[in-house]
């Protein structure tokens, strides 16, 4: 059968390329693996947590965190028994995510740390709609444990019967692409923020559309810095690399790309044109620091490469 929905290509990367690296991140001063079958696994085990705990379809649930493994986890995780992922900017202030919470009137939210918690926390009260805080860090202190907070390692290794992850991989299959995938709120132009609703359709259209003009190879390696809750990286990064099989390293921070691409040498990255400015301005002040022979060399490759680039069109 032809695959029409990322679930589909997820599934086929976890049955083809198991032992394959599916996503990095780095911990503690070294990069963890994490491989396609390990992360079938986990997204399978939180998407029947997720069931048994009363999860249906159509529910929405907000993933308030930076880019990191616990999150790709979640969405799929989510998107896999029928919800509806909506993600808030790691960077969003406490009456933003309130916002939004209530707008989508989420049932779940997943939070980066105890400090998103302590975030959430304090508006409790205020959102009617919610039901579980899920904590991706390791461990949680026993304050959150007091307030019934759940810890994603723990529901990410629940032991399940194989006949239920079969009729889970099953299910998903039958999700119609015309099913909503996600909610994306953006700014707009006035007013309060914009919930634009994105289905499966319009995941794997992009996919589809990005593969037949942007080659890919097997020994690819992406890098994951733009943030997750914005469509460029979760369809042209997460998806788009599920879609075609390709491993994703999480950046550590903005601040420390340069280090990160130096570590793990990445062959595809996706950038906003303000971050090319910000490199360029940056290698402009290097050479004009530099000394003459350096800056002469620096300015006749630039020449060299435009030669080049012109002769590829």
């Amino acid at each position: 059968m032809a695959e029409n929905t990322v679930l589909q290509s997820f599934w086929r990367q976890v049955r083809e390329k198991k032992d394959e690296i599916a996503l990095m991140e780095k911990r503690e001063g070294r990069w963890e693996e994490l491989t396609w079958g390990q992360l079938g696994k986990a997204v399978s085990s939180l998407a029947l947590s997720l069931r048994e705990r009363g999860v249906k379809k159509g529910d929405k649930l907000v993933i308030f965190s930076e880019n990191c493994v616990n999150w790709t986890v979640a969405d799929l995780a989510i998107l896999l028994v029928g919800g509806i992922t909506v993600p808030v900017y790691a960077s969003s202030t406490k009456e933003q995510a309130k916002y939004i919470i209530n707008h989508c009137a989420a049932s779940w939210v997943f939070l980066e740390n105890e400090e998103k918690a302590a975030v959430i926390g304090d508006l409790e009260e205020e959102l009617s709609s919610l039901e579980k805080i899920v904590i991706f860090q390791a461990d949680l202190s026993q304050s959150s444990l007091d307030k019934g907070y759940l810890l994603m390692a723990e529901l990410c290794q629940t032991v399940f019967k194989t006949e239920e992850l079969e009729r889970l991989v099953s299910e998903s299959r039958e999700i119609l692409p015309q099913r909503e995938a996600t909610y994306l709120y953006t700014s707009g132009t006035t007013g309060p923020p914009k919930g634009c609703v994105i289905t499966h359709e319009n995941i794997f259209y992009v996919c589809q559309a990005t593969e037949k003009i942007f080659p890919v190879f097997p020994d690819d390696l992406t890098l994951s810095f733009l943030p997750l809750a914005h469509a460029l990286e979760r369809n042209g990064g997460q998806f788009l690399a599920i879609y075609l099989g390709v491993p994703v390293a999480f950046a550590e921070s903005l601040e420390k790309i340069a280090d990160n691409i130096k570590e793990i040498r990445p062959t595809i990255m996706r950038a906003v044109p303000r971050f090319f400015e910000r490199i360029y301005f940056r290698i402009q002040e290097n050479m004009a620091a530099s000394p003459p022979l350096k800056r002469a060399i620096f300015h006749w490759s630039l020449g060299v490469g435009r030669q080049v680039a012109l002769l590829k069109e």
